[in-house]
């Protein structure tokens, strides 16, 4: 597919980077005319897919075949508040009346092209409900109002629950501050429509204390909790928190901005979606693992500093295949912790067949709850390991091998090209084709990003379909259907970010680039796999695997004896990754070189070479983290140390 290169700004990096959502709209006539503006950052279209199983063979790039988990479904609430016709204890007026600053700033936010994709915002309850419950302080007794909040005392248990209303809510959200829960506490929020309760309990609680719950359907929202009295005569294990504030969900009914912001010169949300593929249309003939990608992509709903956002993630499969929920998503989504506990993902999002009817979010399986593995700028990934996963679920494999110019690359997304006047759609698939030459580069973002530091992103052209606010995150794969990246956001003429359909030749997608996360993530991908610190020199197999450790303490009786561990130097920021060296007394003064390369295809071994310039006593041991076998070599103190050329080091194995 050839692509039209306009203006040579466009090959250029521009430093001063600004963002604009996918989904502004500029007037049509204004987007023909700014040709030469400089490439802007932006959230736009993506890939194709197709998976096959990782091959088996020795020397195939590394990576991982997706696998499928099944769990139990957690138990449901009494519902409490239903049984004690409990009348919420706090109503809000509708955002439109009480809360115009928040949904103008929240607008405001989208339509600036500011990113993650925000969809809601907080307020605090009128008066707050300090919670203080003690299991065994009440006689039993049945459901009955106590207060603001109902209870009911049975025989080794308590139940408690309080309701708040916010009038023409989409969806709600309660922040429980000051938390002190014990682990046996189960807790559940429902709405008022009959949907099944959320369960989740302390996993949720942030490292200041605090703690959001699941959002469901309002307009209102019930916090139901169940404490287990003790046994043998324990004392109680009590539960606190205060219930402070509600987290509303805008909905796609909040249309336009009120006068104040109308007047900033905010322009209204882009039309442009003429090219979306629900991903229900696109079949195994397309795609041939489509319907196990579709139970591995989720809706990310999260809060940061009181707001709520949506992004996109994918789960990953770890090579022992042991299930364990793995999420990756995008740095400039999830940061923190105190996001990742607010984590809601919603799983299985797809229309009833093509082009049909989404179905309503409560109904659908999700997790609740994260832990933040780790996260970076420099490739704009999270990993997170889930508190939570509901049954049938898809692990995505992976892979950290280079992507060739052209490759065709698919996703999965949850976009919303109408935002900030519509919510995040069902799965919708985009396709791309990798460009190591891009015809648009952008440089610092405003959270410091160098996206013209291509080696760690993946540039890639529009082909079928777009991406737009609400895909951030979400996972691109290969034609053999393994990860190699996830989704940062566009960059191109302000035209082509607003306009993703109609002028897909403006503008690049950008991605962060697996290979480059992967050695921030071996450890839980592949457990016992080496891990760089001061002793220890990490050597690739595939790039980025740390395949091989290697450590080589010394002794010599020169100046006076000397004796400690060598310190490694590695060379992967050379693009040497499958050898490095080690230097003993000063940092400018390396003493060994040692290197493994890959001989399984013509012997069945690994071979390790190592040159030296020294005469001390050392002792080299390579250990293969992938079989747990090991190579030494010993040298004398005072003799020089031999080259060695051993191409039998390591017997190869999985």
């Amino acid at each position: 597919m050839s692509r039209p290169r306009f203006a040579s700004s466009y090959s250029s990096v521009f430093p001063g980077a600004f963002r604009l959502a996918l989904g502004t709209t500029l007037a049509l006539t204004a987007a023909l005319t700014l040709m030469t503006a400089a490439p802007v950052h932006g959230e736009s279209a993506v890939p194709r897919f197709v998976a096959s199983p990782w091959p088996a063979a020795v020397g195939a790039p590394l990576g991982e075949t997706g696998i499928t988990l099944r769990r139990v479904a957690p138990p449901q609430p009494a519902r409490l508040a239903e049984a004690a016709a409990l009348a919420p204890f706090a109503v809000l007026a509708p955002a439109s009346a009480g809360a115009r600053d928040e949904l103008d700033a929240l607008k405001i936010w989208n339509l600036a092209g500011r990113n993650p994709l925000k969809n809601g915002f907080s307020r605090p309850l009128p008066e707050p409900l300090a919670v203080r419950l003690t299991p065994g302080a009440a006689a039993e007794h049945a459901a009955h109002l106590e207060g603001r909040a109902a209870t009911a005392v049975g025989q080794g248990w308590l139940r408690w629950a309080a309701r708040v209303r916010v009038d023409e809510a989409y969806r709600l959200r309660l922040h429980l501050a000051r938390v002190r829960l014990p682990a046996a506490a189960q807790l559940w929020v429902y709405g008022g429509d009959g949907a099944p309760g959320v369960a989740f309990g302390r996993e949720l609680a942030a490292p200041a204390g605090d703690l959001w719950t699941p959002s469901v359907a309002g307009p209102e929202i019930t916090l139901e909790l169940r404490l287990p009295a003790p046994a043998g005569g324990a004392a109680a294990a009590g539960a606190a928190f205060d219930l402070d504030r509600v987290a509303e969900i805008v909905g796609p009914e909040r249309l336009g901005l009120s006068g104040a912001a109308r007047r900033t010169g905010a322009v209204t949300p882009s039309a442009d979606d003429s090219c979306l593929i629900d991903g229900s249309c696109v079949s195994s003939a397309t795609l041939g693992i489509i319907d196990s990608y579709r139970h591995a992509v989720g809706e990310l709903f999260f809060m940061v500093d009181g707001s709520g956002f949506a992004c996109t993630g994918g789960l990953l499969a770890d090579l022992p295949g042991s299930g364990t929920p793995y999420l990756l998503t995008a740095n400039h989504c999830i940061s923190t912790q105190a996001a990742a506990s607010s984590l809601q993902v919603f799983w299985d999002y797809t229309t009833s067949s093509c082009n049909g009817a989404a179905p309503a979010l409560d109904s659908l399986p999700q997790s609740d709850g994260a832990t933040l593995l780790a996260t970076s700028l420099t490739s704009d990934f999270a990993f997170l390991q889930l508190a939570s996963l509901p049954a049938n679920r898809f692990f995505l494999g992976w892979t950290t091998a280079a992507v060739a110019d052209r490759t065709v690359l698919s996703r999965l997304s949850h976009p919303c090209p109408g935002c900030p006047n519509g919510g995040p759609l069902s799965q919708a698939y985009s396709a791309t084709f990798r460009t190591v030459s891009p015809v648009f580069v952008c440089g610092l973002d405003q959270d410091g990003r160098d996206w013209s530091n291509q080696p760690d992103f993946l540039y890639s052209a529009p082909d079928r379909g777009a991406t737009f606010p609400g895909s951030s995150g979400s996972p691109e794969l290969d034609p053999a259907g393994l990860v190699v990246g996830q989704l940062l956001g566009t960059c191109g003429s302000a035209n082509g970010n607003a306009f993703p359909c109609l002028l897909s030749s403006q503008y690049d997608l950008v991605d962060g680039a697996f290979a480059v996360t992967f050695p921030a993530i071996a450890r839980w991908l592949i457990p016992g796999s080496c891990v760089a610190d001061a002793a220890t020199l990490c050597i690739d197999d595939q790039p980025g695997d740390g395949r091989f450790k290697v450590q080589a303490p010394f002794h010599t009786s020169q100046g006076g004896g000397l004796s400690g561990q060598a310190h490694p130097v590695a060379l992967g920021s050379l693009g040497v990754d499958r050898g490095g060296l080690f230097w003993f007394f000063s940092p400018d003064n390396p003493e060994l070189l040692i290197k493994v390369l890959n001989g399984c295809a013509l012997d069945g071994h690994y071979w390790v070479f190592l040159s030296a310039g020294t005469n001390a006593g050392l002792t080299v041991t390579v250990t293969d983290t992938r079989t747990g076998k090991t190579w030494t070599r010993t040298n004398a103190d005072g003799t020089p140390v031999p080259s060695v050329q051993d191409t039998g080091a390591l017997a190869c194995g999985q």
